[in-house]
C-alpha cells in the first residue's frame, strides 16, 4: 500500500475519486449514526474542485482508499473530513493519515467536528490526544462534537 501523498482536488479525475470515496464512506457513517439527511452527502464534485483545502490520500494503484481534507492557516487548522473506503474501515488508514498531518504541522492547533454518535471517529481522535471543546446542534437536529488538539508551542 502506498504512502500518504498530496492530492490535487482541482483535477477533475482526482476530485471524482475523492467524491466517490466520500459518497461510500459518508453513506456508511449516515447508516451508523442513523441520519437520513447527512450533510456531507450533499457535497458535489464541483464543491471539491473549488475547495481551497489541502487533501492528502492513500491509494492502491488507481484506487483512492482514504483521504483527509485540511483547511485553515498555518497555526489553526480544521480537519474537514477524514474518509476511508468501507472495505478498509479499521485497517489503520485513518490513523496513518491523521499521523501524517499532525507530523507535517507539528506546531499547529487542530480542530475537527464529527457527529456525537460517531463513536469510532471520536475514539480515533481521542487516541491522538484530541479533547472535547464543545457540542452544538445543526439544522435538522444533527448534533456534532468539536474536538481540538492544541499543539502550538513557543519558538
Amino acid at each position: 500500500m502506498n504512502t500518504v501523498h498530496l492530492l490535487d482536488q482541482h483535477s477533475p479525475d482526482i476530485a471524482g475519486k475523492i467524491w466517490q470515496l466520500a459518497r461510500m464512506a459518508y453513506q456508511e457513517e449516515a447508516n451508523l449514526i442513523g441520519e437520513d439527511k447527512f450533510p456531507p452527502l450533499n457535497r458535489s464534485i464541483k464543491d471539491i474542485q473549488r475547495s481551497c483545502s489541502h487533501y492528502f490520500g492513500i491509494s492502491d494503484g488507481e484506487e483512492l482508499l482514504a483521504a483527509i481534507e485540511v483547511e485553515g492557516i498555518e497555526d489553526d487548522l480544521l480537519i474537514s473530513s477524514l474518509i476511508v473506503t468501507p472495505s478498509h474501515f479499521r485497517s489503520g488508514l485513518g490513523s496513518r493519515l491523521l499521523h501524517a498531518i499532525l507530523e507535517h504541522k507539528p506546531r499547529s492547533r487542530f480542530r475537527v467536528e464529527t457527529s456525537v454518535r460517531n463513536e469510532p471517529a471520536i475514539k480515533l481522535y481521542k487516541k491522538f490526544g484530541f479533547t472535547e471543546i464543545s457540542h452544538r446542534e445543526l439544522s435538522g437536529g444533527y448534533k456534532v462534537i468539536t474536538m481540538s488538539l492544541g499543539r502550538a508551542t513557543p519558538c
